[in-house]
């Protein structure tokens, strides 16, 4: 068994800063969307299954409320396009 480590003898790991586009150059808010409108195409209609999915596509879940406010824009996006 190894001794103890003093907090003095354990390195400090630098933290990553996060990133704020994605390999392909989007921002991780048009690549959420862009995976919101994918799943929405594919009949996903709850907030469990598109958070579900956008943690399947990218590695991290989303929030309802970036659901809500996809759901809202896509509403007001639709309407104007059938007007």
């Amino acid at each position: 068994i190894a001794p103890p480590i003093s907090a003095a003898e354990v390195p400090e790991v630098p933290v990553p800063a996060p990133e704020r586009k994605s390999a392909v150059g989007l921002t991780r808010k048009a690549l959420v969307e862009q995976h919101l409108e994918q799943a929405w195409e594919d009949g996903f209609r709850t907030y469990e299954q598109l958070m579900n999915y956008v943690e399947l596509a990218t590695g991290k879940s989303c929030s309802k409320k970036v659901i809500s406010a996809w759901k809202k824009s896509r509403e007001t996006h639709t309407e104007v396009t059938a007007a």
